[in-house]
């Protein structure tokens, strides 16, 4: 059979199959080793259109990988003893160190006790119910993150079992505690409605970037900022400014054709002041639209330079004020997020994620040191932004998001100047500080303990994160699908009317659009990204 392009994680069975069932994948990986985004980007478009021409459906329902045989649901006694715990612990496939592997460990009673709880975790994880729930999983990783700090905290870099401690952990978080994706059909019918609903939005919401950056590029950076300017000027308020309600329009527009939908709390609609850094939890490509949907006023965010050799997306990428990183020079990315700095100062928001990436398990991986260094040399206040049920409905591992629902909790301002000074002065408290508050509001959230209430005198209606669509919101998502489609064909028929009056051929227009989308996105790279950061 071959592999689903939409999920990747089947990939290891190609290993037993037959080469001419397996060429898709194989293509897929062997470019992602060195082409750059946009062109894998094509080469998958490609690869799964081939897919559905010639490929078969699998046998059996694809799901998230099996847990170990070994981690089925065991009853123990509450008297077992530290040795029973290590065993089930080393039966899972995970090492711990013992207590007693280095003499230097009892010379204090806490850093004795460190390996026993790492082991005790391992061992609370066997007794929950079989497979892991996401909600057991998130708080399963909280005890183990927060364990990860006391043993760096507790122990010296130099004691012998840090290193090993620390990297039991991981082990542990790496292949338990991954977030379980939205499960995909389980019927061989199903499966047929659920590729050919997914293909069918991963056009339409290809061809809706494609004619939004064409449509919408030159106006955006040469008419639209002198309007704006103009209303500012007779006292418009900045929210409704053209720039504004393009953005949100324009993200709203592709989650609807994608099928998402959200609910937000805790949001102040009036705005924040400013400086401000939004730190939001980053575990999908939706962050990017529903951030930009969302968010209350003017921001600007940090991204990777890659996004700007993408055609049409890069180019929204810049109109919508994306400062480029590069990640993988550090020098220029400290030049970089020194110009992400001034602008915050100058009293504009700065979006960021301070995981430094997209997060591969789906849970809140730890954080960097660079928005902390921002926040205090502008002295900005910061809003932490949690967004669950994106991860599930887009991981990784997805060529293209599923349907369903998304929750956003922001939570209230935190002014480091308000806070005791061992933590508003010290970055990595100030780190942990933020981390802690958006590990709670996740807790909480997977919980389902804040379903319901008002804010502002609005009843609010809590969506189930990750959840499937209802009936309305999907009957929504084929209207809008359909109208845009209807507005695509009348679009071509004005095309192809002036492009016949005026004599062009299609080719020539063909050729046209080719080499505009080439130039503006060769250009755009190489003045916005590659200018030397000053």
């Amino acid at each position: 059979m071959l592999p689903n392009p939409f999920h990747y994680r089947r990939a290891p069975g190609l290993i037993t199959k037959n080469y001419f069932r397996s060429w898709p994948f194989s293509i897929h990986v062997a470019s992602s080793s060195f082409l750059p985004s946009p062109c894998r980007t094509l080469i998958d478009v490609v690869l799964v259109l081939l897919y559905f021409c010639v490929g078969k459906l699998p046998s059996e329902p694809q799901h998230e990988p099996s847990q170990d045989k070994s981690m089925v649901r065991r009853k123990t006694d509450t008297d077992s003893s530290a040795a029973d715990d290590a065993a089930t612990a080393t039966s899972n496939g995970v090492n711990v160190p013992s207590p007693a592997s280095s003499s230097a460990s009892a010379s204090s009673s806490s850093k004795g006790t460190l390996p026993a709880r790492v082991q005790a975790l391992q061992a609370k994880a066997t007794t929950l119910p079989q497979p892991l729930s996401n909600v057991a999983k998130c708080a399963l990783y909280y005890e183990a993150e927060m364990l990860w700090q006391m043993i760096k905290d507790e122990l010296p870099a130099e004691h012998p079992d840090q290193a090993s401690l620390l990297a039991a952990i991981d082990q542990f978080e790496t292949k338990l505690l991954h977030i379980s994706p939205a499960q995909l059909a389980t019927t061989s019918f199903q499966r047929i409605l659920q590729r050919l609903d997914m293909l069918l939005r991963v056009i339409t919401c290809s061809l809706y970037l494609c004619l939004l950056g064409v449509i919408t590029f030159l106006p955006m950076i040469t008419l639209v900022p002198v309007l704006d300017r103009l209303l500012l000027i007779l006292g418009w308020p900045r929210r409704y400014l053209i720039y504004e309600f393009a953005k949100k329009a324009s993200a709203r527009g592709f989650l609807y054709l994608a099928g998402v939908f959200y609910t937000e709390e805790g949001k102040q609609h009036n705005g924040y002041e400013t400086p401000l850094v939004l730190l939001f939890q980053h575990g999908s490509n939706l962050d990017g639209f529903l951030i930009l949907d969302s968010f209350p006023q003017f921001f600007k965010s940090i991204g990777k330079d890659d996004i700007f050799l993408m055609p049409y997306v890069g180019w929204m990428a810049y109109v919508y004020g994306i400062l480029p990183i590069d990640r993988k020079h550090r020098n220029e990315a400290i030049k970089q997020l020194g110009r992400a700095t001034r602008v915050c100062a100058s009293g504009v928001a700065i979006a960021l994620s301070p995981e430094g990436t997209r997060s591969k398990t789906g849970q809140l991986m730890r954080f960097k040191k660079g928005p902390f260094y921002l926040q205090a040399e502008t002295s900005a206040t910061i809003t932490p932004l949690v967004i669950i049920g994106n991860y599930e409905l887009w991981p990784p591992n997805y060529f293209f998001t599923c349907p369903g629902q998304v929750v956003m909790r922001y939570l209230p301002p935190i002014d480091p100047s308000s806070l005791p000074p061992s933590i508003g002065r010290n970055k990595d408290e100030l780190s942990r500080y933020v981390r802690k508050q958006m590990f709670e509001a996740i807790h909480d959230i997977m919980a389902g303990s804040g379903e319901g209430g008002e804010e502002g005198g609005k009843k609010i209606k809590k969506y189930a994160p990750g959840g499937k669509l209802t009936w309305w919101l999907r009957g929504l998502n084929l209207t809008c699908m359909c109208l845009f489609w209807l507005m695509v064909k009348a679009a071509w028929v004005m095309v192809t009317g002036a492009s016949d009056a005026y004599g062009f051929s299609r080719g020539a227009l063909a050729g046209g659009f080719v080499a505009y989308t080439v130039s503006v996105t060769a250009g755009l790279y190489i003045l916005y990204c590659r200018a030397p950061a000053s």
